[in-house]
This record gives structure tokens, C-alpha cells and sequence, in this order.
């Protein structure tokens, strides 16, 4: 189907995976994969006979990896429709700006990605489908009207933490069937350290948001105090980690993403990629260690 769809469309599904923002998109994947790493590393049995015994465990992360890689595109879409007056300003390369999709083209390209996205959560469970309807409902209410809550100060960045909190708790679901023993630890990084960390995607886009009257950290403290302080809540959450998993031999590794990550956002000019490259990286080298332990 998907072929077909390229090879039908190509100019618009060139548009379409152009504005796909994959950094963003391999955060949450990242973060399903890292509740399964945690999952698979509360058991006592190492990696490989677990997933010999439950071998639903890959085929239902990838499943939900796609669902996940739909929901992104459905995400992207609504929001773009709500945001095109503020795209003309801080991103005026997205489709709807330059017209290269039409609206109404566009709108029913929405309907596609959200059927395609509950499809693949529901061949994975219940629980993975009503994750998805969560994730997809609070970015709603995010980007569009009535609510719009991208609209309130600090608290709209919330929805990242959450929904980000939401992806590590199924992942671990996947793995251990139930959340019982989730880490309360990584609960407390994801729902306010990632909260407060979110604010960084407002620093490009503090141009149109403060033309139009949207309050972010950038609009209301100024683009150089809120860098300064959202590089503070990186530097933060990166040593918080380490309540996660107290190996002293991880400190250099975590003092020198949070180093970085303090230099990327606070640099003049800004750019915003660096800081997502890293963060992904930083989740790789996480789950990375966590699934060697128990190779070992």
C-alpha cells in the first residue's frame, strides 16, 4: 500500500516525509524501547532466553514502532493545519506554507495516518491501542482549537513528559506484562524533567510565537534567559539518571552529554537539530547498557 502511495504521489509524499522531523519521531520509539530495556533487565533470566519464551516481544514492538511512526505524521499534519500563520514565520518550508499539498489534500491525508496508526496499535494489544488514543488525544487538544493548550505557559510542554512517560510504561508492558514494578525513579525524570526540558523546541520559534501572543519560556523570559534555564533542566535530568542506574562508570558519559547539551542550547546562532541528535544519542548509549548487562 505504502508503495503504491509513493509511486502514485511522489511529489507529495516527498513533502510529506521531508517535514517528518525523524529526530523527534526516534525520541518516542526511544523511549518504548527503553521501558522494554528496563523490562528485560528486571528479570532474572539473561536477554535472549526471555525473548526465546516470548517472542511476541519484538513483533509487538515493532508493530507499535509503526503505529508510532504513523502517529507522528498524524501529529505533524493537525498541527501544521493550526499553525500555518505562525509557519510562515519560523518554518516557512512546511507544505501548507509553500503550497506544495493543498489543504484540503492535506486534511485528507490526516484521516489516512490516523487510521494506519490505530490499525497497527491494535494488532499489538489493548493497552498498546489505548496508549495510542492517549498519545493522540493530548496532542490534540495540544496544537488545535478549542483548546489549543500549546497556548499555556510551561504547562503545554507537559504533554511531552506525559506522553513520553506513556511510551517507557507500555514498553515495559510489553516486556513484564504488567507495570507493577516500573521504576518510580524514571516516572519522576520523564514527567518533569522532560517536561521541563521540552521547552526547547519554542527557542526557534519565539518570532512567531511572540507575534502572535503565544507564552513560552523564550517569549516570556527572553530567547538567552530561557536558553540558559533549559539548558540548566538538561544538565539536570541527564545526572537524574543516575538515580536510574547508579553505575559510577556511566558519571563521565553523563557529564559530558549534559556538558554538550549546555553548549548546544546556549550557543549563539542556535540550532536546534544538535540538541535532538545528542538527546537521541544519549538514549542509545542508555539502552545500550542496559541490554548488555544482561548479556553478560
Amino acid at each position: 500500500l505504502l508503495r503504491f502511495i509513493a509511486c502514485a504521489w511522489p511529489a507529495t509524499t516527498k513533502a510529506v516525509l521531508k517535514d517528518a522531523r525523524l529526530t523527534r519521531l526516534l525520541h518516542y520509539e526511544l523511549l518504548l524501547l527503553l521501558g522494554a530495556a528496563i523490562g528485560l533487565s528486571l528479570n532474572d533470566y539473561a536477554i535472549w532466553p526471555q525473548l526465546y519464551f516470548k517472542p511476541e516481544i519484538i513483533s509487538q514492538l515493532l508493530l507499535f514502532s509503526i503505529s508510532l511512526f504513523f502517529a507522528c505524521l498524524f501529529a505533524i499534519n493537525t498541527n501544521n493545519q493550526a499553525d500555518v500563520e505562525l509557519d510562515a514565520i519560523s518554518n516557512p518550508n512546511r507544505p501548507l506554507v509553500q503550497n506544495t499539498i493543498s489543504l484540503a489534500h492535506y486534511q485528507a491525508m490526516s484521516w489516512f495516518f490516523l487510521g494506519m496508526t490505530l490499525l497497527y496499535a491494535g494488532f499489538v494489544s489493548g493497552a498498546a491501542l489505548i496508549t495510542q488514543l492517549f498519545i493522540l488525544g493530548t496532542y490534540y487538544v495540544y496544537s488545535m482549537l478549542p483548546l489549543r493548550i500549546k497556548r499555556i505557559f510551561l504547562l503545554s510542554k507537559g504533554v511531552i513528559g506525559v506522553n513520553s512517560f506513556a511510551l517507557a510504561i507500555l514498553g515495559f508492558h510489553i516486556v513484564q506484562g504488567a507495570i507493577f514494578y516500573f521504576p518510580w525513579q524514571l516516572g519522576l525524570i520523564l514527567l518533569l524533567g522532560f517536561s521541563l526540558c521540552a521547552n526547547v523546541i519554542d527557542i526557534k520559534d519565539v518570532e512567531a510565537d511572540r507575534k502572535h501572543g503565544i507564552r513560552t519560556l523564550p517569549t516570556v523570559l527572553g530567547v538567552r534567559s530561557a536558553q540558559y534555564g533549559i539548558a540548566l533542566s538538561f544538565f539536570i535530568t541527564y545526572f537524574s539518571f543516575y538515580f536510574l542506574v547508579p553505575d559510577f562508570r556511566l558519571l563521565p558519559i553523563m557529564i559530558t552529554g549534559a556538558g554538550l547539551q549546555f553548549y548546544f542550547i546556549t550557543r549563539v546562532p542556535y540550532q536546534e537539530k544538535p540538541v535532538f541528535i545528542l538527546e537521541n544519542v544519549s538514549l542509545i548509549l542508555l539502552i545500550g547498557y542496559l541490554l548488555l548487562n544482561k548479556l553478560l
